[in-house]
Order: structure tokens, then C-alpha cells, then sequence
């Protein structure tokens, strides 16, 4: 039996369709512009393996329509529960403005407070720091007080911060000369170290506001032996608002101990800025006798963060340094009706992971260290990610191997990602690039439709076949440039330039359920390669998205978008087979894909070019590139494509912009002669 089937979060494209039924089962949908449907959507078996609730989201629909649906749960037995006649429900009109831009950010203000109020002095030997704070707590409220640790101190505790009230701050520092500015932090700080893995070295036990850490070292105290993992060094759960993080060190000791989170920050109007979140990982020992990865009890594989954000609103994490494996900063699903993180800025950062945790490399300490992406987002709002720097991704737990993830699939019914802003950024030496998904094809319950997504000024160096993990399957691939699952809204992927060398080398990837309001313009691709499945492919889902092979790149568009543009693109045709590492190198003809065959492809596209020439060398010549064998693809003056985008601008990367966006500390050695940078790659301190 099937019952209370409702339509809810009608857009000009999507739809979702939820309902009860008496058993679990798995979840599909029938729908169609007219009674007698025609269309099907249906949930990955086993989605609804324990739920008697159910939702589904239609996507790629025609704006302005009606529809008709009847959805059906099966069961294990085979047994259906459908309604006896089919709902309906209208599309919205299109809206005047598509595709929609995201929404930026709501501004917030971190500045540093002035101290009008009353200076708390700890003692040399850090051991009435926990006093200090309380008494700072309690001080005028109205008026910001300083609580100053002599620098070199080691505070040794599970400290908290107590309750409070601003509209005044609490700014606990070191007595130090802290960097002005946006320089991070050196290590002759004072510190706060937790004694061991039972609790953070800093947290809040109930909600407070107003505080500010500024100039400190926070780590925890370091082992001969293995030990339970720190879950947190730092932990402010929801309900705080005005933490601020400026300036400080905040890491763990590495073998043999285990950290897990670097930093848990759910409150609101909060930030890590300036800072060095570093050495938060978690070690898995090889079996030598099978060189398989031995699980820690307890412990999920690629479960370490740096920062997780997954609750709050105006959070900002700028200029900071930042490692971890695992998922580096993460904002998790929910499973109530919060909409999770909003108004966040995550600017001008640098990602990195050293090649020693890359099981397998020739630099690797022989442990695993499971890593997922460097940035992750399974729910967030008006989220502008800009000017940062990823750097060193490889592919292991998840095999896409995309750098940047943007998902809505969780527990959490309402989980939803929309206005994201991503701009500015450079990824160099990563397995692959940005992953959207439209919605959740594994829960019984759906999520929200992403929507207003825009993706621009993005420079890729893409190095799939020296980004992987040993004992992790072949076809585990990195490659692609830009995945998208699931069928998002208003998507705009414009002037990003991408290089893919290795396996599966995609421009364009779209699975699964159809999207809507694509804008896929003015961007360069190099060394792109039809892999069987050409640059633009498409991955089926029965009765939605046929799967394709040897057909245009205008089909496969046509059959996995509604309303879309794809133009004013250049492509560098790259090999056939790129997933046999011998074929970047041969000199077979047929294994390259040719300028003709490139062309063939996208029929019946405007302004879409193959750059020309027999071998690579010379399609990199043809396309004008100022000095592509150093990875610099700014165009010289006597380009073909000078000038040609359809804002009469140069299509791909706007460098100068980019430059300007980048203005860390350091820059790779690898890019700064294409960002005109003359500043040598600084390091943070010995």
C-alpha cells in the first residue's frame, strides 16, 4: 500500500515527489507530461532497505508544464505499492533572469577588537589558565577584555570557554609580536596541549559568543605508543556565535598518534583566519604478508578533517594553510531541518598533502592515510570559494578522485547546495577536478535540488596517472575536469582553463539524472581525449538518460540537459585510450585523436575549435599557447583564438584576475612564471 504522495519544492525544472508506504522497498517514479507518463526515475537498489518514507526528485523538466507521476515502492519479494491514478503538479515559469547567478555571501566583520577592559595575566607556568578564562568570563560584558599567555608557555589541560555574553570580547593571546596582516603564524607561540585523546585541548561546554584566540600553538602532548585517536584538538558545537581563530598553530604530532578533526567550528558569525591547520591525519597499518590496509576499530576510512563547518552561518576561513587527509574542510549532511552552513567564504588558502602520505609513492612512509577530497560540501548556502590554492590530490577512497565535491546526498531530507561561487582558484597536481551533484540517488529520502552554481576563472593542471594510491583498483580514475550527477539548476561553467594528462581526460561528464540551465562557455582544454567516450560524455540511467557511445557531443547534451549552452570553447585534442599509459607516448597516428575527429564530435555547435596539427607539439603550437611545455596557456598576441570568447575576451583563464585573487604567501614553483608572480615560494618556518 502506498499513501500521502505529495509534490513539494516545485522549480521551473524540478520537482520532488514523496510518499509512505507499508514495507521497504526500492523507490521509482513514473511521470510524463501527459497521463500515460512515458518517463521513469528510480532510486539505486536498496536505497529504502530500512525506510517506510520516501521522496524522489524529477529533474531536467520543461519549465511552465504540467506533469503527471505515480510513484511505486518495490519490494525485496517483488511486491509493488502504486497509487491507482497519477498525481500532477506545473512546473514554474522560466525565470527572466536565466540561467540565475548564485547569491553571494552576506558580509561579516572579523577585525580585531580594542582592549578597553581589563587585561588577566597568566602565570609563566601556564597553570591558572583555566582560572584566568573563567574570570575573564564573568568581566563587564559591554567591554573587551585580553586574557595574555607569556609566549612559550606550555598549558597542558582540556581548557573551555566558559559562557558569555558580548557585545564585548575576550581576545586569549600570546604575549608574543604576532604577524601583522596576512602573514601566518610562526611556531614560538604559547601553547595549549591536550594530555591525551579523551578530550580537545580547547572547547566550549555550553554556548558562548565573543571570544577570540589569537597567537597561540594548539596541538596535544606526543606518544611512543599507539593510542585512541584525538577526535578534536579544537571543538565549538552549535549554539556559540563570534569565535574567531587568528594566527594560530593548530596541529598534530603524527606517528604514532591519531588525530582526527583539527578544528570543529558550528557556530555562527565564526572564522579561522591567517592560521596553519596542519598534520591531522589518520594512519592505517599494511599487512605485509598482503600488502591489504588493516581498519582502525572505531574509525571510518578518510574521516579526518582539518576543519569541519557543517553547522552555522557566516563563516569565513581565509588565508590559512591547511592539511589533512581524509576530506581537508568538510561540511557534513544534517539529519534535522537545519540548512547547514551559510554565508561562508573560503578564500585565499592553500590545500596540501605531502607525498609521503600517498601509499605507495615513492616518497610514502608506508603507512595508509585514506583520503577523500580537499574540499567538501554535502549541504551549504551562498558559499563563495575564492582565490585558494589546492595542491597534491590523489585518488583513494572515492574514485572519481575530484579535488572539489559539491553533494547533497546525506541523511539529512532537506540537505540542499545552492549559490556557490567558485572563482580564482588554481588545483595543480591533482587526480581531477569539481564534482556537482543535483541530488541523491542512494537514500530513500531525497534532498534538494543544487541550483545556481557558478564556476569561473579556474586554472586545472590535472595529473590523473601520478595521483593514485597503491592497492586501490584500476579503474579507480581521476581525469575529469567537471563531473555532474544527478541533474543540477543553473549551472555556469565559464573561462576555466584545464590541463588532464592520464587516465580519462574529460571536459564534461553528466550522469544519471538530467540537469537544467547549463552554461558551459569560454573555456580551454588541453590534452583532452575521447577515452572511448569523448570529451563530452554522458552515463546513463534507465529510463532517464540513455547511455551513448559514438555519437556528438549536441546529442549527448541534448539527452542529459534541458536549456543549455555550450560554446566559445578551444580544445587541444589529446589521445584515444588514455587509460593505457603507453598511448601518451606513442607515435601510433591512430592513437592520437585527430583535429578532424575532434570537429566530428562537436557537430552542430557554434564557436566550438580543435586546434590542428599532426602531433601534440604541434596542436600546442597551432592554439597559440605563450609556453605550453611549462604549463603556461595564456594566449600570445598572435593567436588564432586571441580575443575570440564571447565577451571579446580570451577564452580560458583570465591570468591577471587570477594573479590578483592569489595573493597568498607562496606560490608553486610550477605557476608563478604564468602569474607573473617574481616572489620566491616562501615556507612557513623550518
Amino acid at each position: 500500500m502506498l499513501r500521502d504522495a505529495k509534490v513539494d519544492k516545485i522549480t521551473h525544472s524540478a520537482a520532488r515527489i514523496s510518499w509512505t508506504a507499508d514495507q521497504p522497498g526500492t523507490a521509482e517514479v513514473e511521470f510524463g507530461p501527459s497521463p500515460q507518463l512515458g518517463q521513469r526515475a528510480v532510486k539505486a537498489a536498496g536505497a529504502g532497505a530500512s525506510s517506510l518514507a520516501f521522496s524522489l526528485n524529477l529533474t531536467g523538466l520543461r519549465p511552465d508544464t504540467s506533469y503527471y507521476f505515480r510513484p511505486t515502492t518495490r519490494s525485496a519479494a517483488g511486491e509493488a505499492g502504486t497509487l491507482a491514478q497519477p498525481g500532477s503538479f506545473r512546473t514554474l515559469p522560466l525565470p527572466a533572469d536565466h540561467p540565475r547567478m548564485p547569491e553571494p555571501p552576506r558580509p561579516v566583520d572579523f577585525s580585531s577588537p580594542t582592549i578597553d577592559g581589563t587585561t588577566f595575566s597568566v602565570r609563566a607556568d601556564g597553570s591558572d589558565l583555566q582560572e584566568q578564562l573563567d574570570r575573564a568570563a564573568k568581566a563587564d560584558p559591554a567591554l573587551s577584555h585580553a586574557v595574555v599567555i607569556p609566549a612559550g608557555t606550555r598549558c597542558v589541560g582540556h581548557f573551555r570557554l566558559p559562557r558569555r555574553q558580548g557585545p564585548g570580547w575576550v581576545v586569549v593571546r600570546s604575549s608574543a609580536a604576532l604577524p601583522v596582516g596576512r602573514v601566518r603564524p610562526g611556531p614560538h607561540l604559547a601553547t595549549l596541549s591536550a594530555p591525551g585523546p579523551k578530550s580537545p585541548a580547547l572547547a566550549t561546554l555550553d554556548p558562548t559568543h565573543y571570544w577570540r584566540v589569537e597567537g597561540l600553538e594548539i596541538t596535544h602532548e606526543g606518544s611512543t605508543t599507539e593510542r585512541p585517536p584525538f577526535n578534536w584538538l579544537v571543538r565549538i558545537p552549535m549554539g556559540s556565535s563570534h569565535v574567531v581563530f587568528d594566527r594560530v598553530w593548530v596541529h598534530g604530532l603524527g606517528f604514532p598518534d591519531r588525530v582526527m578533526m583539527g578544528i570543529l567550528l558550528h557556530a555562527d558569525q565564526a572564522a579561522v583566519i591567517h592560521s596553519r591547520i596542519a598534520n591531522i591525519h589518520c594512519w592505517h597499518k599494511v599487512d605485509p604478508a598482503t600488502g591489504q590496509r588493516l581498519r582502525v576499530p572505531g574509525v571510518g576510512e578518510g574521516t579526518t578533517t582539518a576543519i569541519e563547518i557543517t553547522r552555522g552561518n557566516g563563516i569565513h576561513i581565509e588565508n590559512c594553510f591547511l592539511e589533512s587527509t581524509g576530506i581537508t574542510v568538510f561540511a557534513d549532511g544534517g539529519t534535522g531541518d537545519s540548512p547547514g552552513p551559510t554565508d561562508v567564504v573560503i578564500r585565499r588558502n592553500h590545500f596540501f598533502l605531502p607525498e609521503e602520505l600517498r601509499f605507495g609513492s615513492p616518497a610514502s612512509n608506508g603507512r595508509v592515510h585514506p583520503h577523500r577530497q580537499q574540499l567538501e560540501f554535502k549541504r551549504g548556502q551562498r558559499l563563495l570559494i575564492d582565490g585558494n590554492l589546492f595542491e597534491n590530490h590523489w585518488v583513494d577512497v572515492v574514485p572519481p578522485g575530484s579535488t572539489i565535491v559539491f553533494t547533497p546526498r546525506g541523511p539529512g531530507r532537506d540537505n540542499t547546495i545552492q549559490d556557490v561561487t567558485l572563482t580564482n582558484n588554481l588545483l595543480i597536481n591533482v587526480a581531477g577536478g569539481i564534482t556537482v551533484w543535483g541530488g541523491d540517488n542512494q537514500r530513500a529520502s531525497e534532498c534538494e535540488v543544487s541550483q545556481r552554481i557558478r564556476i569561473a576563472n579556474n586554472l586545472f593542471l590535472i595529473d590523473a596517472w601520478s595521483r593514485r594510491v597503491t592497492g586501490r583498483p584500476s579503474h579507480w580514475y581521476g581525469g575529469l575536469c567537471l563531473l555532474v550527477s544527478n541533474g543540477p539548476e543553473d549551472l555556469i561553467f565559464e573561462h576555466n582553463t584545464c590541463e588532464a594528462r592520464g587516465h580519462n581526460p574529460i571536459a564534461l561528464h553528466s550522469a544519471f539524472a538530467p540537469g537544467e540551465g547549463l552554461v558551459h562557455r569560454n573555456n580551454v582544454f588541453v590534452q583532452h581525449a575521447d577515452n572511448n567516450t569523448a570529451t563530452v560524455g554522458v552515463e546513463g540511467d534507465p529510463g532517464r538518460v540513455p547511455p551513448m557511445s559514438g555519437v556528438t557531443a549536441r546529442q549527448r547534451l541534448d539527452a542529459a540537459w534541458q536549456n543549455w549552452q555550450f560554446t566559445h570553447n578551444l580544445f587541444v585534442p589529446g589521445v584515444k585510450q588514455s587509460h593505457r599509459p603507453e598511448a601518451w607516448t606513442s607515435t601510433d597516428a591512430h592513437l592520437t585523436w585527430s583535429a578532424a575527429e575532434c570537429l566530428a564530435h562537436f557537430a552542430g555547435l557554434d564557436h566550438v575549435w580543435c586546434a590542428t596539427g599532426a602531433t601534440a607539439a604541434e596542436r600546442l603550437r597551432q592554439a597559440g599557447f605563450a609556453d605550453p611545455q611549462r604549463r603556461d596557456f595564456r594566449l600570445r598576441a598572435d593567436s588564432p583564438f586571441k580575443g575570440r570568447a564571447s565577451d571579446g575576451k580570451d577564452p580560458g583563464v583570465d591570468f591577471s584576475a587570477l594573479r590578483a585573487a592569489q595573493a597568498c604567501d607562496e606560490l608553486p614553483v610550477a605557476v608563478r612564471h604564468m602569474l607573473d608572480d617574481p616572489r620566491p615560494r616562501s615556507m612557513f618556518w623550518p
